[in-house]
Formats: structure tokens, sequence, C-alpha cells
């Protein structure tokens, strides 16, 4: 029931969302016997034993926090034992923007459909899921417009720059979706991904699919000075997302840090 629900759910959860959250649940219903009757201790020690990184120890947690909410609402139980359990400390990283010459050099190797991918995750900081969702229906080539579906169904409107205007013109075709596979079918995100960073390592660009967001991220930051406005471009839920583009973009704090000068010097 649990895995309908899931599958079912007014979030719209991706596909990989959906196998993780199911498959984590199921383990961790094998490993603990009845789970509404463990404590806190018994789902820390469960998450600890998986002997995985931060990021990945949150994310089992928080696959397993979700079974308990809908237990409640169902009414199995009515207590959720991941309240209250202590998740380690993610390390702050920062973002890592991928460089013009490594971008132009995946450009300049790659078909038309992976030079338009190329440009909307550089040039208006689409994500993998965006780009696998993106609808011709949502591109207005006249206004040079794009219309995004983000995460948790958050929408944005993007004005998108001449180029990505002529790269998404060079692979136009009759289907429903921008970007397909062979048989006019759309990719999933994780596919979109895995066809990116392939074809970034094979040019030699020495960056990520994600780090092409944090190029559009910190040149946006760059050329409007306002974490509003980039948090907007990106689709961020909360501006505390998007302040950590600030410690990255050339200007912003070199300017102040710049100023400081050293007496006797």
């Amino acid at each position: 029931m649990f895995a309908d629900h899931v599958r079912c759910s007014p979030r719209q959860y991706a596909r990989a969302t959906v196998t993780q959250r199911v498959a984590a649940v199921r383990r961790y219903i094998a490993a603990v016997g009845d789970p509404f009757a463990v404590r806190v201790q018994d789902v820390e020690r469960w998450a600890g034993d998986a002997r995985i990184g931060p990021s990945a120890t949150r994310s089992l947690v928080s696959h397993v926090r979700a079974f308990y909410l809908w237990a409640i609402r169902e009414g199995l139980t009515d207590r959720d034992p991941t309240v209250g359990v202590h998740l380690p400390p993610l390390p702050r990283r920062l973002p890592r923007p991928a460089r013009d010459v490594a971008i132009a050099a995946a450009v300049a190797g790659g078909s038309p459909q992976l030079v338009a991918i190329l440009a909307l995750m550089s040039g208006a900081g689409l994500r993998c899921c965006e780009v696998a969702r993106l609808r011709w229906v949502d591109v207005d080539m006249i206004a040079g417009t794009v219309y995004v579906t983000g995460k948790g169904n958050r929408d944005r409107v993007l004005e998108v720059s001449p180029g990505i205007r002529r790269a998404l013109a060079a692979i136009d075709h009759p289907g429903g979706y921008v970007i397909v596979n062979s048989h006019g079918e759309p990719y999933t995100a994780c596919r979109i991904s895995q066809i990116v960073n392939q074809h970034l390592r094979a040019s030699g660009a020495g960056c990520t699919a994600h780090q092409l967001r944090h190029r559009f991220a910190t040149r946006s930051l760059a050329e409007c000075r306002d974490l509003s406005v980039v948090r907007d471009l990106l689709g961020h839920a909360s501006i505390q997302n998007t302040e950590i583009y600030a410690q990255v973009t050339p200007g912003i704090a070199g300017r102040v840090s710049r100023s400081i000068d050293v007496p006797g010097l």
C-alpha cells in the first residue's frame, strides 16, 4: 500500500525517487521487523549500519520518515520514531561552476540535441529533470521564452538567449518532448544526467552536468547582484539555497575584500 501511495502521490515524484523510496522502506522493514515497535535509537542504528555518507544517510532517513507519515495518516500508528533522530551534519561545499572553455569544448563535439541540452543547462540553469520534462508547447521560439516545471511542481518562465533559441531550432521535431531518444520517447532525468556526464568526460571538460547549472547561477548573480532574482531564475524554494553562489561569484565578495588594506603596507 505504501508503494502505491508513493507512486500516486500528488507531489508526482520522479520515477527514480519512487524506486529509491520504496526500496529503502522495504530494506528498513526487513531489518527492524515490526516498524511500529522501533525506537529512535533503532532507526539511528539501522541508518548507521548502512555505512554511507551524510547526504545519503539523510536521504535514507527521509524515506523512512515518509513511510511513518503515511502510516500515521492511515491510522496504523500514532508515533514517528524518526522524529528526534540525530542526523549527520552535511559538509558545506561551495558550488564549482563549469568553465566557459570547458563548455565550449563540449558544445563543439556534441550532436544538435546534446548541444541543446548543454545550452539549456549552462545558459538557462535547467536541472536534468527539467530538461527531461520540457515539451515543445513549453517553448515560445518567437518570444524567446521557456516554461519550466521544476522540483515540487514550482513553475517558472525563463527568457533565453538567441544562442539557446538557435540550439533548440536545430533539433525542432514534431514530437511532444524536446529531448527524445531514437524512438521518439523522452529520456528520464537519470538518463539525461548520464548522457551529459559521459559527453563531458569524453570531451575533456573536467566538469559534471550539475556544474553547468552552477555556471548559470554564478554568471546570473554577477550580472544582476540580486539573490532574489537568481533564486527565481533557478527555481529555488528558499533563498538560503541561493546564497552559497554569492561566495563564488566574482565581484560580489571580492570587491569588499579587495578594499580592506593592511596598515604599513
